[in-house]
């Protein structure tokens, strides 16, 4: 079993108003090569599936991690039609996300759940990419921030609407466009409106924050 506390560099537990969120800065050295045997045979044929040899130990060590953080919830994990992992026989929801070293899972009782991370870095395109999955009214939001400001809210924006596809339990083939955004009176993202057919579900809440330079966004919503 992983020692929490050698696997990681730096850990963030906060209580979000409707789920716990646990933020890890993982540890590579922490890695051992005993630590494969511990996951399921579908995580291990997934471990090796990856091409080089630094991701392989992180999805290992994150993997054990989320193993630890689940075991007071249950044991079992399966993973949905659209290959959303889920816990057999539980009220609990959970979410996971990464970006390079970082690893954050969100966990909520009784609301779908969920949770994206990504690392600010400056992106000579992200303007142009801005376009492409924002809205009308989002773009108009975003060209009228200041220039200083507009990098971190294209991140806000992007984890928002990754967070909401996981909760909502969709794949990929989800069009960003088809969930929109608006900023509140005190300039944080809500949903405003889903653009389809899809029925948004009730009491929508979107919570984000900034860890080492990394945006995180977690999206809860009341359950069918």
């Amino acid at each position: 079993m992983l020692h929490k506390n050698s696997a990681i560099l730096h850990v963030h537990r906060q209580l979000l108003k409707r789920s716990k969120l646990y933020y890890y800065n993982i540890n590579m050295d922490s890695y051992e090569d005993d630590m494969l045997s511990e996951l399921s045979k579908a995580e291990q044929e997934k471990a090796k599936e990856y091409t080089t040899t630094r991701h392989k130990k992180l999805y290992v060590i994150r993997h054990i991690l989320l193993k630890e953080l689940l075991m007071p919830y249950g044991t079992e994990l399966y993973y949905d039609k659209l290959g959303k992992a889920k816990l057999k026989d539980s009220e609990i929801e959970f979410s996971i996300s990464y970006s390079n070293d970082y690893f954050v899972v969100a966990i909520a009782d009784n609301h779908m759940v969920g949770a994206d991370i990504e690392y600010i870095m400056p992106l000579d395109n992200y303007k142009n990419m801005a376009e492409i999955f924002l809205t009308e009214n989002e773009v108009e939001i975003f060209h009228k921030a200041s220039p200083a400001k507009q990098l971190k809210l294209f991140y806000y924006f992007w984890t928002a609407k990754e967070a909401f596809i996981k909760s909502i339990g969709q794949g990929m083939e989800f069009d960003l466009q088809h969930v929109e955004f608006k900023l509140n009176n005190n300039q944080k993202l809500t949903v405003k409106s889903i653009i389809n057919s899809y029925v948004a579900p009730e009491n929508t809440l979107v919570e984000q924050l900034v860890i080492d330079n990394n945006v995180i966004s977690i999206v809860t919503s009341d359950m069918p």
